[in-house]
Formats: C-alpha cells, sequence, structure tokens
C-alpha cells in the first residue's frame, strides 16, 4: 500500500479538492487511487509488449535468470524501456521546434532514436543514449532560437502565479499545453484590440522574459481545478501535457475549447477571441470561486549572460556561491503537490546553490513564494552575493526552455562553477530527454524515476553517456553538496 500524504501543500488547489468533492468530480487524486494497486512489472520496467508474443515479464526477485520470450533479461528490458521513453521524448521536443516554426532536421534524430528496434540484439543503448540526448540538444536550442525571434530578445519581468490570477471581471482565456509562440502572440495581440478587458494565463508553465510574459495558474496535477473556479471562458490546447480529463470537464463546465493548432491566421484569432467573449457573457453575474491566493512570479532572463554570470563567477571564487542547479520536472501523485522540489529548493539555497527552475517544478517553487526578490531563504551570504532585486531561483519559462539553462551553464564551464541538474518527479518522456540533452552537454543530472534506476546495468547505462551523467536521485536527505561532489565526479 502507498504512503498516505496530502495531496497539495497549494492553499488553493486544497480549496478546489473540497469544491470537487462536494460536487461529486473525480480529479488525478481520486483516478489514482482507482488503479491502486499498480503494476509492479510496470513499475520497475521489467515488462516488454514490443512484439506479438507477449506481453512478457520477469519477476525481479526470483533467483533464477528469467528470459522473457525471445531471451532479454532484466538489464536488456530495464535499459529498452528507459531508451524507448527518451527517444520518445526527444520526438516531442522536436515536434515543438517545428511548430515553433524551427527549422530541425528530423531525420537525424530519427536515425538517432529508431536505430536497432527492430534489431534487439544489436543495440548499443550507451551510444543510442547519448545521440538522443545531442539531438535533444539541438531541438531545445531551436526552441530557444525560435522564440526568441518571435518574442523578441529575453528581458526580466514581474508576473503572478496561483488560482488569484483570474479575474472574475475579465474574460479569461487560458492557454495550456505548449502552445507555439505565435499563437500566443497573436491572442495578446487580438485582446488588446477588444474593448472589453482580456486576461491571458497559462497552466503548467508559461512564456516568460520576452514581449509576452503570461501568469501561470498552476501546474500540471492539479490542471483541472482551473475549470473548477467557474471563471474560464476559453480553454486554448497544444499537443502535449493536456488531460484528456481536462477536456472531458471543460464540456462538462460549458467551457469553450479551442485547439491551438486551428488558429493559424487573424481570423481564427478574432474568431477564438469572440467565442471567449460570448462565453464571458453567458457567465454574468453568475458567482465565480477563486480561491484569493497569489504569489510574485519574477523572471530574471536578462542575467543569462550579465549580471547573474559575473555574481556566480564572484561569488563562487569569494566561497559564499557553491554553483547553479537547474531544479525541473512535472510532479507526482505519490508526493504531496509541490512538496518535494520547495523541500529541495529551500535545502540548496541553504546550501549556497543558485536556483534555475521551470515548467511544473518551476510553478511549485513559484506558488510558494520563492520566485519573489524579497523571498527569504536562509542564507544571508548567498543573498548579499546576488545583485539587488535578483532572487536566488530563477524561473526560465516553459520545460521547453531549458535550454536558457544550458546558455548559462556554457558561459560557467570555464570559471570552474559546478553545475549540475535535479528532476526529482518525472511524469512526461520529454523530461527524460532534457536530462539525456543535460547529460550531451556535460551536465550531470539527477533524475527521481527510481523504478528504472532499480537496476544496476541501468545505473551503468546513464553513468556511461558522456562527460555528464544521468542518475537516480537517491536519498533525498543527502545534502546537495554530496549531489554536486558526484556531479563533479569526486
Amino acid at each position: 500500500m502507498k504512503e498516505v500524504h496530502k495531496k497539495s501543500t497549494d492553499e488553493a488547489v486544497n480549496q478546489m479538492l473540497v469544491s470537487a468533492y462536494k460536487r461529486h468530480i473525480d480529479l488525478a487524486w481520486d483516478r489514482a487511487e482507482t488503479q491502486q494497486p499498480q503494476c509492479g512489472f510496470g513499475q520497475l520496467s521489467l515488462c516488454c509488449s514490443d512484439c506479438y508474443a507477449g506481453p512478457c515479464r520477469i519477476n525481479p526477485f526470483g533467483a533464477e535468470d528469467q528470459r522473457t520470450i525471445c531471451g532479454r533479461d532484466r538489464h536488456a528490458l530495464a535499459a529498452n524501456g528507459l531508451l524507448d521513453r527518451v527517444a520518445d521524448g526527444s520526438f516531442a521536443l522536436v515536434k515543438l521546434a517545428r511548430e515553433f516554426g524551427a527549422d530541425v532536421a528530423a531525420e537525424e534524430l530519427a536515425r538517432a532514436v529508431t536505430a536497432g528496434d527492430e534489431l534487439i540484439v544489436e543495440q548499443n543503448f550507451a551510444e543510442r543514449l547519448k545521440d538522443i540526448g545531442r539531438q535533444s540538444v539541438n531541438a531545445l536550442a531551436a526552441i530557444h532560437k525560435a522564440k526568441n525571434s518571435i518574442y523578441g530578445e529575453e528581458q526580466a519581468a514581474t508576473t503572478e502565479v496561483n488560482l488569484g490570477t483570474l479575474d472574475a471581471q475579465a474574460v479569461n482565456i487560458v492557454v495550456h499545453g505548449h502552445v507555439a509562440p505565435q499563437v500566443i502572440l497573436g491572442l495578446a495581440e487580438a485582446a488588446k484590440q477588444s474593448s472589453i478587458a482580456v486576461k491571458l494565463s497559462a497552466v503548467c508553465g508559461a512564456d516568460a522574459g520576452g514581449t509576452v510574459t503570461l501568469p501561470v495558474l498552476t501546474n500540471y496535477d492539479s490542471q483541472e481545478t482551473v475549470l473548477l473556479t467557474g471563471a474560464v471562458d476559453l480553454l486554448v490546447v497544444g499537443n502535449q501535457c493536456v488531460m484528456p480529463a481536462m477536456i472531458s470537464l471543460a464540456q462538462k463546465e460549458n467551457v469553450p475549447v479551442v485547439r491551438s493548432s486551428s488558429l493559424q491566421d487573424k481570423a481564427a484569432l478574432d474568431s477564438a477571441l469572440q467565442t471567449a467573449k460570448d462565453a464571458f457573457h453567458r457567465r454574468a453575474g453568475k458567482p465565480t470561486a477563486i480561491p484569493p491566493v497569489t504569489r510574485s512570479l519574477y523572471t530574471g532572463l536578462d542575467s543569462v549572460n550579465g549580471k547573474l554570470s559575473q555574481a556566480l563567477k564572484t561569488g563562487f571564487a569569494k566561497g559564499s556561491i557553491k554553483g547553479l542547479v537547474y531544479l525541473g520536472g512535472c510532479g507526482s501523485i505519490d508526493h504531496s503537490q509541490d512538496a518535494m522540489p520547495v523541500r529541495l529548493a529551500k535545502q540548496l539555497l541553504q546550501n549556497g546553490y543558485v536556483v534555475v527552475t521551470s515548467g511544473c517544478a518551476g510553478t511549485s517553487l513559484a506558488k510558494a513564494g520563492m520566485t519573489d526578490p524579497g523571498f527569504v531563504y536562509g542564507n544571508p551570504a548567498l543573498k548579499a552575493a546576488l545583485p539587488d532585486g535578483l532572487p536566488a531561483v530563477l524561473y526560465i519559462g516553459s520545460c521547453h526552455d531549458a535550454a536558457r539553462f544550458l546558455a548559462m551553464a556554457d558561459v560557467l564551464k570555464d570559471c570552474g562553477v559546478p553545475v549540475f541538474a535535479l528532476l526529482p518527479e518525472v511524469t512526461h518522456h520529454k523530461t527524460l530527454a532534457t536530462a539525456a540533452a543535460f547529460a550531451a552537454s556535460g551536465i550531470t543530472a539527477f533524475v527521481g524515476l527510481e523504478q528504472i534506476f532499480a537496476d544496476d546495468a541501468v545505473k551503468d547505462l546513464l553513468s556511461s553517456s558522456g562527460k555528464g551523467r544521468i542518475l537516480p536521485l537517491g536519498n533525498l536527505e543527502n545534502a546537495p553538496q554530496s549531489w554536486a561532489e558526484t556531479a563533479a565526479g569526486r
């Protein structure tokens, strides 16, 4: 039986959980409970359905050398399962890059990630992981370049986070699911021309720091709670990170849904805006249930090659800054929402590390107030080493914006400043692909997929992926200093 825990540490989400219970609406947590007990073979990646002779499974506790029908042992099963996930995630990043208007050679990626899929005996797992990691770097870089060409160069900005950013008196358009920047920019431009107030906001992570900076409502696990506020007038969805239950609930709550792929010209954007306005007029006079909870979200993206990098170099030389850490990931209903990333961030800050964050993990930290420049994080020396007004937790946008962290790491690589990454809770394959990109760039990434990393052979595979490595997160009680030492190979 799984450990009992609170569903969320977020006050706003907890209010909506009570509302959902009273209205007999099932959310992700409720559906997860109906799935228990889950398949242990699947959790350990010790099952396979690659061919129609299976599915096969291998007992992890068996003393004998058990094999699948085709002859795979448990090491090959676990390694193959990991690579399939990373390859799928890398394809997802390439697809995003193309949707955003970038010119990415998918053929090269296809050769890297599909080599050996039908040649089971011949697979070279370590080489494939390196190839996929390099292609993921290219995809992330293409996404970064495409967004900059649309939004303009990165700059500092301040917005808000949590459900309280919705405005009952305005037309609320919610963007969810890695929507292309040209669509977001088009919606923002259309909203400016509106005769009534229109507010754009996002779920999970948001485009931030360019000409458009969106407030963020909540993260992946709690996405359905956005619709329970009764204040959403239009839901614009992309192809990734949107639960099917989100669409079903929108239909139940009479919230119009538009796919971002359909918003390719001004006429379509104007039509979407009118749909949102019509929904706003229909809910006029009806009560909303917006939790009055907001926090400040600062994005210091002007500091990628400026104030922050210099402060890191100087602070590291003086001993007041220990290094730079990327804290990312998706969230997990196996733990209290937001608890793990917030705990890790506090631990890192206390130990002298500056934190870069994005996506759902970034939303967790922002909801906890850690992206506010005034946040007190228990390390006066670290605060003094940073430029005035710059928080020690830097939010850089959506999880697909990880190239911004890679750019910061590249600036620091010749200065001896330790750089590593923590991705404690993984839900989507592109998060694993991002970890592979970090490893391919020489950055050690600790990823918390314990069920996959339980296999010693997979640990060896991940540790041999290049100058950087992907390692299991391990015991969370370990001090970040020990993670940094591991990342540095000491």
